[in-house]
């Protein structure tokens, strides 16, 4: 009787999702990696235009 066939395939589903988790991360941050720039620049935009609009509403007051 062999007892540890249970752990032992636990073991290695528990692998083999660590595994195809590490590959999705992986492809996420490759995929995503060229598009860091634009994003970060349309941040800085949006927060100068947010700036300049609320500084005009405070010289409508």
């Amino acid at each position: 009787m062999n007892t540890g066939q249970g752990w032992e395939k636990r073991a290695l589903h528990a692998l083999v999702l660590l595994l195809a988790v590490a590959y999705g991360i992986r492809w996420a941050y490759e995929l995503l990696l060229p598009v860091v720039p634009f994003v970060i620049g349309g941040l800085i935009v949006a927060g100068l235009v947010y700036a300049v609009l609320a500084i005009r509403q405070r010289r409508r007051w």
